[in-house]
């Protein structure tokens, strides 16, 4: 008789594994690798959607302060609060909006990291181009 137990792990593994990985090689950060690269950097990226660059500083006591700049003659300073929830996305609450903004922050084999929303089928939010260690 055939035991479908082992069979059925099976499958559940292979599932858990394809929710992990967010498709063409991307996969999703943990809570504890989304604080290893954010807390105490300062970051520099790129906002997809709204179209600014930006450097950031993620203080390990939860302060958060980025400068956008949307040209060469316009930048906007924000500041807010900043957190990880348990399954890894990161949470922003800027001072001069009522809701945090929670994203997943995935990596692809190469080491490119993404701010994105969505779950697996994600859209991407922000490309990441530089963390460094210590503010900017």
């Amino acid at each position: 008789m055939l035991r479908r137990e082992p069979l059925l792990l099976g499958l559940i593994a292979v599932s858990l594994l394809a929710i992990l990985s967010c498709g063409d090689g991307w996969t999703k950060l943990s809570e504890g690798e989304v604080r290893q690269l954010f807390a105490g950097s300062s970051v520099e990226g790129y906002h997809e959607l709204d179209h600014y660059s930006f450097k950031s500083y993620y203080d390990p006591s939860g302060w958060f302060r980025s400068v956008q700049v949307h040209n060469k003659d316009s930048q906007r300073i924000r500041e807010g609060q900043w957190r990880i929830k348990k399954r890894g996305d990161i949470c922003i609450h800027w001072q001069d909006e009522s809701q945090e903004m929670c994203r997943a922050i995935v990596v692809n084999k190469v080491g490119q990291y993404r701010k994105v929303k969505g779950g697996l089928f994600h859209n991407v939010v922000v490309t990441y181009t530089r963390f460094n260690y210590g503010s900017h």
